[in-house]
């Protein structure tokens, strides 16, 4: 009830910006477990995964990080699992949920894995066929 009584004393317009500043800094926040950049030259996006085991309790953030970077413009996005020793199957389902979002863009999606146990989870899955999996990230942008 404190709620909705603080949030008739704003404007709408002021509810809004605050409500986009509270979202950027969940965002901000999420640099701790993942960070991108943009390569303009080759029209690709990088997320580095700081994350030694990526799980279920991750995948909400992870979810909200990559949604911030879709974009209809961009050609190849790269996941780098270099630094993530265990990938459990709810992280693995959100990584196909943001191949599909990225593929009904026209973007290309693929994978920086250097451990081999999680190369392996992909190849079981069939996921191999569909991601394209390098062992390093100089091997990953070097095709693009």
């Amino acid at each position: 009830m404190l709620n909705r009584s603080i949030e008739k004393s704003f404007t709408v317009n002021e509810a809004n910006k605050i409500r986009k500043r509270i979202e950027k800094n969940e965002i901000d926040a999420l640099q701790e477990y993942f960070t991108s950049q943009k390569d303009e030259i080759s029209n690709t996006v990088i997320v580095k995964v700081n994350l030694c085991r990526a799980v279920i309790e991750h995948v909400d953030n992870f979810k909200k990080f990559t949604n911030n970077l879709l974009n209809p413009n961009i050609e190849h996005y790269i996941l780098d699992f270099s630094e993530t020793m265990f990938l459990d199957s709810t992280f693995l389902g959100s990584i196909i949920f943001l191949l599909k979002r990225i593929n009904a863009n026209g973007g290309v999606l693929s994978l920086v894995i250097n451990l081999e146990k999680i190369t392996i989870l992909f190849q079981i899955n069939s996921l191999s066929k569909i991601l394209k999996i390098y062992p390093s990230l100089a091997e990953a942008t070097a095709i693009i």
